[in-house]
């Protein structure tokens, strides 16, 4: 074998794992590739898409509190007696069924209080903490728990082998003027964290589930929220370092919304277990978002079967998929009836899948929303959105991942079925690692510059796979509903995609790669399987596309034809073809020996494969029979 054939082999088995990471069970999008088939070949090779799917876990609120073991080390024990309350030792004051916190400390609870209130009103510089142990609290006209005034911080922590219940009425007794009046089944002025080895049933009958005016901090226990509005919401910031966390929320699943200091309004998740149905945003930070580790599953506005298409549900203009029960062909299962609680006897983290429609997976729960926001994203950050590790599963309504600034992956695993743009930057996005899978989307990635130097990625999209959009974008559907206008600007032509590594497999329906200005490519491994025909092309740039290393196949439809500008050793070869779906293709050099081979997820009447050190006389085969010479361009 020649050093060049050997080269050749080497850069063959790389295309060909980058092709396997794609996998089976991704349908092509709007009946141009195989319907419900495998993309781009035989799914038998490929992972598992549905393992990684947004499934949320099968829970419904505790039925009665359950008290756990001893609490040590209290200053004060309060039990909560029905219509009443007792307090032994310093620090709190019962009046009726409303006790009073006044001094820092430790305060075990227990008991049930059917119509009553836990306030904290504490001027001391020590931070309160309050172990829940066996408690349910309802309160009909306010805050069942409501730090008033707490100056270092309120501690929620659920004792080992305790259930806790918290709920509150559908009308408040407060001043609806008045912005700091309470709004939650648990609310607090001053930062709160929420801890423990128990679980915290929440639900938020009037407005929100669990807010501060300040911090929240969610470091460990079992927290169960149910909210007509957001379920949980720290006005300066949001940080999670563990814990279970379940949110099914009316409005927003987890937010941060301060929009007054440039320093505050964030959201860090580091570790931990969350779980998001909402009916708007899953996550929203008013600046920062970063997620560094954890896990995390957001399904919001009813999940991709629900584009953000105002159309009408199950779909839309370009939200209505088709069927078929798999990543990419239309979700289309249901939770079940098979619920169990997580306090009784039962898997509070037993799977099931998104359900096509919005329906909580707290048992029937009818939720409103007063929240002043109603885009149903994903994950949503307004400044910037970075992504260093964690798993993320997302089956979203309108954009899964999404800034009004700049986003950057330099890791994690990603797992994205959108029914607008499976990732979203209004300005850069940079990708330096990961492995991202977007297995539906409108537009796959989408920024006025697209950066990519390492990671693996496979994109499913119904129009452009990549869409640098510097400036109005020709090929998109415009003014459809939901459609992203670009914060930042940009003139036309501005767009740029810069690709120097990793792994990248694209089919489209649209334009398979298109920058609204340049692209250069100077390493990696680009596969695009792109459109058939339609005024659309494998490849669209408006200026340039210089290629000076790296790998590239890109087959599709001849309608538009494009090719890049190579230098260096970088070779590029292209031939006119007819070739049927599901066909067997392969290239070969001039001595006969395979290059790549693939099976044709659509129709193809256009190759082009451009690689470093490829020698003359390439040629493109079906099955055993050569159907055409490539040219040199």
């Amino acid at each position: 074998m020649s050093k060049n054939a050997k080269i050749l082999s080497i850069i063959s088995v790389i295309v060909m794992l980058s092709m396997m990471l794609a996998g089976c069970n991704i349908g092509a999008p709007n009946g141009d590739g195989p319907s419900g088939g495998d993309l781009p070949f035989d799914g038998d090779n490929g992972a598992d898409n549905t393992a990684t799917a947004a499934v949320m876990p099968e829970t419904e609120p505790a039925e009665s509190a359950v008290v756990g073991e001893p609490v040590s080390g209290a200053n004060c024990e309060i039990t909560l007696e029905g219509d009443s309350i007792s307090v032994k030792g310093n620090g709190a004051v019962a009046e009726g069924s409303t006790v009073t916190i006044s001094a820092a400390g430790s305060y075990s609870i227990t008991g049930k209080l059917d119509d009553g209130q836990i306030i904290v009103n504490t001027t001391s510089e020590e931070s309160v903490k309050l172990y829940l142990n066996g408690v349910d609290i309802h309160c009909s006209n306010n805050a069942a728990i409501y730090v008033v005034s707490a100056p270092k911080k309120v501690v929620i922590y659920t004792q080992k082998g305790s259930v806790n219940i918290i709920s509150d009425g559908t009308t408040y007794d407060v001043d609806t003027t008045d912005s700091d009046a309470p709004n939650a089944a648990i609310f607090s002025m001053e930062d709160l964290d929420l801890d423990g080895e128990g679980e915290l049933h929440v639900t938020g009958n009037y407005n929100k589930g669990i807010m501060s005016k300040d911090d929240i901090s969610i470091e460990g226990g079992s927290i169960y929220v149910q909210s007509v509005d957001d379920g949980i919401r720290g006005k300066d910031s949001v940080e999670m370092t563990g814990g279970y966390v379940v949110i099914d929320a009316g409005a927003d699943g987890l937010r941060s919304s301060n929009d007054t200091d440039t320093e505050k309004g964030y959201i860090i998740i580091s570790a931990g277990e969350l779980y998001i149905e909402s009916e708007q945003d899953g996550i929203q930070a008013e600046t920062a978002l970063t997620i560094e580790g954890g896990s995390v599953t957001v399904v919001s506005g009813g999940g991709s079967v629900n584009s953000s298409s105002s159309s009408g549900s199950g779909g839309g203009s370009w939200g209505n998929w088709g069927g078929g029960n798999i990543p990419g062909g239309g979700y289309s299962p249901d939770f079940g009836n098979g619920k169990t609680s997580p306090s009784g006897g039962g898997g509070g983290r037993g799977g099931r899948s998104v359900t096509t429609e919005p329906v909580s997976f707290f048992g029937g729960y009818t939720s409103t929303t007063t929240s002043d926001t109603t885009s149903a994203k994903g994950i949503k950050a307004a400044t910037a959105l970075t992504i260093s590790g964690g798993t993320l599963s997302i089956d979203s309504s309108d954009d899964s991942l999404h800034t009004n600034g700049t986003m950057t992956i330099s890791g994690g695993s990603i797992y994205a079925s959108s029914g607008d743009d499976g990732v979203h930057a209004d300005d850069t996005l940079n990708i330096d690692g990961g492995n991202i899978k977007i297995v539906k989307s409108y537009e796959g990635l989408e920024a006025q510059t697209i950066n990519i130097s390492n990671g693996e990625m496979n994109v499913v999209a119904s129009d452009d796979g990549l869409n640098a959009a510097g400036g109005n974008d020709g090929s998109s559907m415009s003014g459809r509903p939901g459609q992203n206008g670009f914060m930042g600007g940009g003139a036309a032509g501005s767009g740029i995609i810069n690709i120097t590594g990793g792994q990248l497999t694209v089919d489209a329906s649209g334009d398979g790669i298109d920058s609204n200005g340049s692209i250069t490519m100077s390493g990696g491994s680009v596969i695009v399987y792109g459109p058939t025909g339609g005024g659309n092309g494998t490849l669209d740039f408006d200026s340039r596309f210089n290629m000076s290393g790296g790998i590239l196949l890109a087959v599709g439809g001849s309608d538009m034809p494009q090719y890049p500008t190579v230098s260096g050793s970088v070779k590029v070869f292209t031939a006119n073809v007819s070739i049927s779906e599901g066909s067997t293709v392969s290239i070969k050099n001039a001595e006969g020996e395979e290059l790549i081979s693939f099976t044709a997820p659509k129709r193809i009447t256009l190759v082009t494969y451009a690689a470093e050190e490829l020698d003359s006389g390439c040629s493109v085969w079906s099955g055993d029979s050569k159907i055409a010479d490539m040219k040199s361009r």
